[in-house]
């Protein structure tokens, strides 16, 4: 019998994230992996950057080989992290944790050595979130998705190894997944607690299938440029607001903080642990549930404009724009978090891939200093500053509207990089 393919040959691969309702047991457990995973890790980070930090001695020095000698002895095998830490053979532990933890660090630390601009693994700090990621795992010639170590025993418990069987609650996608008839499995499975205490699993889902059927052509497309001001405005001049969560959300936020400061230095003058003083945990819950509804409402936001536009348009083009060096303006960085440009153009990125759409990202370089017109290009003195929202070509005599203007420049880059044939 033929087995069940891995999750590298699926070629349609989404998540899942469902809500579920541990005991007291189960969430022990839950915080010991975690713990586990997260020391793990640490150690990892901690033996590679003393290594990192002694390779960079230019000169031999015998104490300074010898141990290197001793950190590069150090085994990185689940066996050897074992015998080296004998608690992680406490059978509650789930040794898929701590090997996904050793993964995690390998792929910083290669990306750290390979991806330029990429910084050194730091160490992870214990904090009032909780997770750690295992795996579904199969029987040999098992292709059922419900015979995985990770299923569904009935519409309300979903079965976790070493949790076991646990409550969830499910908007029916989940059962939808067990009722497919094609090749399906589940790959990797993050069990987390928010900073609000809530907890979820967050589950890697492959098939042989698509998930979802191609929507049938429009025949349009439009290039976006996304903005500060409004979410994004499009080739057509349409415009998609920017509601601001965060920054309507502030002042309360900062209220919320400020008494959490207070009841945090009240408690450290009494010689309390934070984890003990109750008026300081009810504060912090409250703060975290501001932050997390501002996160929740935001990306409720985006998934709502990005469906609306994929099921609008035969193809979508937007600037290939680095929202992490911009970032690095401080007079834009809060407006440009809040209006998360990168979380949006991800959206759109993946369900273009779901419903059959083309997307495509272009150069920046003169989207926004170009005339689309006539192709006259700013420079020097006469470019535009970020508070010039028009302004008319010298050469042709066009007025344009920043924005829509960029946007049009943005759909002629694409259609010419990803559509050379197209009559569009």
């Amino acid at each position: 019998m033929n087995s069940m393919r891995q999750m590298n040959q699926m070629p349609y691969i989404i998540g899942a994230v469902i809500r579920i309702y541990p005991s007291n047991k189960q969430k022990r457990i839950i915080a010991k992996n975690d713990g586990a995973a997260r020391f793990i890790y640490n150690r990892l980070v901690a033996r590679d950057k003393e290594l990192h930090a002694l390779g960079r001695v230019k000169r031999y020095c015998e104490p300074v080989a010898a141990r290197i000698s001793y950190l590069k002895s150090l085994g990185t095998n689940l066996s050897d992290l074992k015998a080296a830490y004998p608690f992680l053979k406490d059978k509650e532990i789930d040794s898929l944790a701590v090997y996904n933890a050793k993964q995690n660090y390998q792929a910083a630390w290669n990306n750290f050595m390979k991806v330029p601009g990429t910084s050194i693994p730091t160490f992870h700090k214990k904090g009032y979130s909780k997770s750690y990621q295992t795996n579904c795992q199969y029987p040999s010639g098992c292709t059922d998705i419900k015979k995985g170590s990770v299923r569904m025993l009935d519409r309300k418990h979903v079965q976790i190894p070493k949790l076991g069987s646990v409550k969830f609650k499910d908007s029916g996608m989940l059962q939808h997944i067990f009722a497919r008839t094609s090749e399906t499995r589940i790959g990797s499975v993050k069990v987390a607690m928010d900073s609000c205490g809530d907890y979820w699993i967050s589950m890697q889902i492959g098939s042989v299938c698509p998930f979802h059927n191609a929507m049938p052509a429009v025949g349009h497309g439009v290039g976006i440029d996304v903005n500060v001001k409004n979410l994004y405005t499009d080739s057509d001049g349409n415009e998609a607001e920017n509601p601001k969560f965060y920054t309507k959300t502030e002042k309360k936020l900062a209220k919320a903080q400020r008494k959490l400061s207070r009841r945090m230095e009240r408690a450290k003058k009494d010689g309390r642990s934070l984890c003990d003083a109750k008026n300081y945990q009810k504060q912090r819950l409250k703060t975290a549930k501001i932050s997390r509804s501002v996160s929740r409402r935001r990306k409720d936001y985006l998934n709502v404009q990005s469906k609306r536009l994929v099921e609008s348009q035969d193809f979508i083009f937007t600037e290939n724009l680095s929202s992490k060096a911009m970032m690095k303006d401080n007079d834009y960085a809060k407006y440009i978090a809040d209006v998360a440009w990168s979380k949006f153009i991800t959206m759109i990125k993946y369900k273009c891939g779901f419903y059959g759409r083309i997307f495509g990202r272009v150069p920046a370089k003169n989207t926004t200093q170009m005339c689309h017109v006539c192709g006259f290009i700013l420079t020097g003195d006469s470019r535009l500053s970020f508070n010039d929202r028009s302004w008319t070509c010298p050469d042709c005599g066009t007025f344009h509207m920043r924005d829509h203007n960029s946007a049009i420049n943005i759909k002629n880059s694409g259609t010419r990089l990803y559509l050379p044939d197209s009559a569009l």
